[in-house]
């Protein structure tokens, strides 16, 4: 069974002549939680506005749910809820008003769903307060009672985390896991406070100036966060080549500058020192190191992420 509810292929957005979304291909599978990380600028928002239909891309393909035809994303998008930059909220009206204007829009008429997605996002006690006077992580919450209201399938959230207090990351964490794991819901996250998507996330799309660094899931990302061997060698193509035709050794690749890392366990370190040396490869670097989620993240990029 396909349980692809979006696939990118070759596909950019260019203003002015400059890409700021650049042949990027990916795939979202029903059920997982995806972290969508890089800097500000990375091309991130852009890329969801595209999904949520408020740009058009300039090239490439893109499937909703496997339908091409741009004509009939409004249907696909039926399935799917947003959160572009800020939730849009009337802040004069309280959360239960906030929802009941949203419910007449979309035209739902069970008034019982505003009562169940308050109650989901624990904004049942709020009673008739004001949304201008929420705190910040009261008003993202509120911002997906609104997106939870038509019970969708896929549901997408820029930024979500962005200047919310301990306390409030903490109620998104919980809320996004029972979203998940309660509900079946599809989540993509854009962020780039790695710490707190690596508690939830089951995949990470590394971006970085407009491109799709990475696709990894959070199995194969903890592996390589773990200890790794770190080989300094005179020729790293060569190198590599031996490693994986030789050795047989699977998960290894090549870093900057002239080092390779390998994440398999269970090597014997000497038959890779005694096997490079043999094939004429100088060896300058041999030793366990290990690396921290930043790290990871950073040597992907190429430079720092923001704050």
């Amino acid at each position: 069974m396909n349980n692809s509810i979006l696939k990118a292929e070759k596909l950019s957005k260019v203003y002015k002549d400059i890409p700021v979304v650049d042949q990027i291909d990916l795939e979202i599978s029903a059920g997982r939680l995806y972290g969508l990380i890089g800097k500000n600028g990375a091309g991130k928002t852009t890329f969801i506005r595209m999904v949520a239909g408020l740009t058009r891309p300039t090239s490439g393909k893109l499937a909703l749910y496997g339908e091409e035809d741009p004509d009939k994303w409004y249907l696909q998008r039926k399935k799917m809820s947003f959160i572009v930059e800020t939730p849009y909220i009337q802040p004069q009206f309280s959360a239960y008003d906030n929802l009941k204007l949203q419910s007449l829009q979309k035209g739902i008429k069970d008034e019982k769903r505003i009562y169940d997605v308050l109650e989901i996002v624990n904004l049942t006690d709020t009673k008739k307060k004001k949304a201008g006077e929420f705190s910040l992580g009261m008003k993202q919450r509120l911002g997906i009672a609104i997106s939870m209201l038509s019970t969708p399938e896929f549901l997408l959230l820029d930024e979500p985390l962005n200047g919310l207090d301990p306390e409030g990351m903490l109620d998104m964490r919980n809320l996004l896991l029972q979203l998940k794991e309660t509900f079946n819901t599809t989540i993509l996250i854009s962020s780039h406070l790695l710490s707190e998507l690596h508690q939830i996330a089951t995949d990470y799309i590394i971006m970085d100036k407009g491109k799709i660094v990475e696709q990894i899931d959070c199995e194969v990302l903890d592996a390589r966060c773990s200890d790794y061997l770190l080989i300094g060698v005179s020729d790293k193509v060569e190198a590599l080549k031996t490693l994986k035709q030789v050795l047989h050794i699977e998960h290894c690749e090549i870093e900057d500058k002239d080092y390779i890392r390998v994440y398999d366990k269970n090597i014997d370190v000497e038959e890779i020192a005694t096997t490079l040396v043999s094939k004429q490869l100088r060896l300058h670097h041999l030793a366990y190191s290990k690396n921290s989620l930043e790290q990871y993240f950073i040597s992907k990029i190429g430079g720092k992420l923001d704050a």
